[in-house]
Formats: C-alpha cells, sequence, structure tokens
C-alpha cells in the first residue's frame, strides 16, 4: 500500500501534468484535440523522458519500501505474496502509462493508422472511430452493451465476437467502451480516437489483502494470482461469501445438475454450485455444463455484486448486459472507476476492486452492505476494522 501511495504521489506530479500540458498545446481553439504526428513526434519523446526520470528517482525509495513490506510479511503468509525483485520501475511504468490512460488520453488518427496489437493487449476506440482486422485474430472488446456496427452487413456486434478479416466496425456508442482485444497477436487498421492498453498488470493487491481479512477472498495454492482471468467458479464463490450464505452453501446436501465441476477434497464445488442453483442465483451453460474454468465477465460479476445488494432483474432494477453501467447509476462504484474497470479484461484483480468497493455501498434497503455482513455474523467489526486500517486505494 505505501508502494502504491508513492506511486500515486510522485507520477501524478512527474509525468501527468508534463504529457496533459505537451498534449494540450498541439492542437487550436476550435480543434483541441492534439493530432497524431504532434502526439508521435512532441508528447511520446518528453513522456518517456519524464518517464525514464521518474524511473531512476523512485528506484531507491520503492526498493526501501518493498524490503519494509517484505519484512511485514515474512512469516505471516508468504504464499500470497508475488515480488519480481527486478521489476519496481516496470511496474512504475505501467502504473504511469495505466493513469494516463484513466484520464483519458487518447491518440486521434484523421486518417487509418496500423495498429499491432501484441499477446493480451488491448485496442479501445471512441464513439465514431472505426476499425478493420487486418491480420491475426482479435475479438470485439468492452462492454456487452456497446454499440458497434459491422458496416459489411449492417449487424450489431458485441463484445467477446470474434473479428472478421477485413471487416469495417465502427463505434457508434458515446457512452461505453468498446475496440478489440487478441491473445496472439493482431494487426488492426485505426482511424479516430483510440488508445492501446498494455497487458493485463495486477493494480489491487492491497484489496485482496483486505478481502484476506474479511475470508471473502482467499487466493489459490499459488496465491493471489491477480493477473489471471477470474473464472465463473469463482465468481460464483466470491458472491456466495458476498451474500453471507457459503457456510449454508457448503452444508448443502441437495442435487447438483452439473458434471463438470472439479474434484476437491472437501467436495466444495458441487456443493456451491448446487446450492446457488437451487436458489435460482446462477444457470449453467447448458443443462448438465456449468463451465466452471471458463472466464467471467464484467458483465457476470457486477450482475453478482448488484444481487447481493438486493437489486433484481426481475424487479427491473437493471439488465445484465448493462450491469456494470447499472452498478454507476445505483451509486456502486463510479463514472471513473467503471471506465477502467470495463476497459481492460476482467481477471482477479479486478474482481477483488469491485468486491471491495461493494462493501461500502448500500443495499437496496439502505443498509451498507458491510453493516449487513457484520451483523449477519459473516465477519466481525474487528476483522473489518483491521481490513480497513491500511487503507485500499481507490481509482481516481
Amino acid at each position: 500500500m505505501a508502494l502504491k501511495r508513492f506511486i500515486a504521489a510522485s507520477l501524478a506530479v512527474m509525468l501527468l501534468a508534463a504529457a496533459a500540458s505537451i498534449a494540450a498545446g498541439g492542437g487550436t481553439g476550435s480543434d483541441p484535440v492534439a493530432t497524431l504526428s504532434y502526439i508521435e513526434n512532441k508528447v511520446k519523446p518528453q513522456f518517456n523522458t519524464n518517464l525514464s526520470a521518474a524511473v531512476s528517482s523512485a528506484e531507491p525509495e520503492l526498493a526501501a519500501l518493498r524490503d519494509e513490506a517484505l519484512r511485514m510479511i515474512d512469516g505471516i503468509d508468504t504464499s500470497s505474496v508475488q515480488i519480481n525483485s527486478s521489476g519496481p520501475s516496470q511496474q512504475i511504468e505501467y502504473e504511469a502509462y495505466m493513469r494516463l490512460m484513466d484520464d483519458g488520453f487518447l491518440l486521434t488518427a484523421a486518417s487509418p493508422v496500423t495498429v499491432h496489437l501484441a499477446a493480451g493487449e488491448r485496442l479501445i476506440v471512441a464513439e465514431g472511430g472505426e476499425m478493420r482486422l487486418m491480420s491475426g485474430a482479435a475479438a470485439l472488446a468492452g462492454e456487452r452493451a456497446a454499440e458497434v456496427v459491422n458496416v459489411t452487413d449492417a449487424s450489431l456486434g458485441y463484445a467477446s465476437l470474434a473479428m472478421s478479416t477485413g471487416v469495417r466496425y465502427v463505434v457508434t456508442d458515446s457512452e461505453r467502451l468498446a475496440g478489440a482485444e487478441t491473445a496472439s497477436g493482431a494487426t488492426v487498421l485505426v482511424t479516430g480516437r483510440y488508445q492501446v492498453l498494455p497487458a493485463v498488470r495486477p493494480r489491487h493487491t492491497d484489496a485482496a489483502f483486505a478481502l484476506r481479512t474479511l475470508g471473502v477472498m482467499r487466493g489459490t495454492g499459488k496465491g493471489f494470482v491477480l493477473g489471471r482471468s477470474a473464472t465463473r467458479l469463482e465468481a460464483l464463490i466470491m458472491f456466495l461469501r458476498l451474500l453471507g450464505e457459503e457456510d449454508e452453501a457448503l452444508a448443502y446436501t441437495g442435487a447438483c445438475p452439473f458434471d463438470d465441476l472439479p474434484v476437491w477434497a472437501g467436495g466444495e464445488p458441487p456443493k456451491y454450485v448446487g446450492y446457488a442453483y437451487s436458489k435460482g442465483y446462477t444457470e449453467g451453460m447448458s443443462s448438465t455444463k456449468f463451465g466452471p474454468d471458463s472466464p467471467a465477465t464484467a458483465e457476470m460479476y457486477m450482475t453478482f455484486l448488484l444481487r447481493a445488494l438486493g437489486y433484481s432483474e426481475d424487479a427491473g432494477d437493471f439488465d445484465w448486459a448493462d450491469a456494470p453501467s447499472a452498478a454507476v447509476r445505483l451509486g456502486v462504484i463510479t463514472d471513473f472507476e467503471h471506465d477502467s474497470i470495463v476497459r481492460q479484461s476482467f481477471i482477479r484483480d479486478t474482481m477483488a476492486y469491485v468486491s471491495w468497493r461493494v462493501l461500502s455501498a448500500k443495499c437496496k434497503n439502505g443498509t451498507v452492505l458491510a453493516e449487513k455482513l457484520m451483523d449477519a455474523g459473516a465477519f466481525t467489526e474487528r476483522q473489518y476494522a483491521a481490513a480497513t486500517d491500511g487503507g485500499v486505494r481507490l481509482l481516481g
């Protein structure tokens, strides 16, 4: 947590202000958006210069903070800590870049520009922008409810739909984010305002540790593995814990209709899924397959969180395909957090962050979720005080 606070304090001044002032100088009073050539020739070189200076000046203190953190956790739980001794500068660079992206830093291509996406990278395109897959494999990315038009056949696209080579995709949604992502690499022709997000890197280890204090997020045999995609089974288990119904699930002795659940020593998966299915909390991918290892989506998990707060699709409170935006409307997350979350793939890091945020949100009946869970005995006031004592860095 100290590391994150230091990164935010040092880079906010050294990088963001410099980049913002440079970008502002590239346009005119009638068209304040910096041109692509201006960004390429002026913004990027200056940004890299400031970034190098920030990394060099920050390294000693970051190393000291890292060593202090290691001493604090030594002997407590090293299984949940992933340390890359050579990575402070890489983490600084990633945090600086993502902070720019969070603040809406966009490139502008007045004419088609070729963008090469490496494995794990994601392209985001603003309203009116156009994408065309030239080579490789990519899928539409962003929110499922975002409007992307396939100009070739006039159909609407949606997140996770595979892109066809040579087809023009135009983003027509002014409120939701859309783009493309690739698992193996791709070349995309882009026109309009866009940004390229690097491969995801954990940013919310502090939230994961706070949730662990409450017994909500317990990690795996390899630690929190925050950089991995969250699975459907993991999302369901987290949901049951946030409902305060894990004990009831583990005591479940009824039937489970799915035959593809993993085998754990305690036999928990069929209990979790069978209980949730019997309560109407979840459905399978078919009548016999739950798809436990399939990736969870932001829409799926935000639907779970809204249900935990007492909201219902049947009551017309929200629609699952629009759950992230509904979470903003219902006061669970802010607009800024929404944009930061849905731009990236839904990984365990993001699941930890939104799970922490929902604890301070009000339920439909006006009760704060954390208070409801303490009253239900899911965790104690002392545990909650310990979890909040160090502070969790919030986006925005």
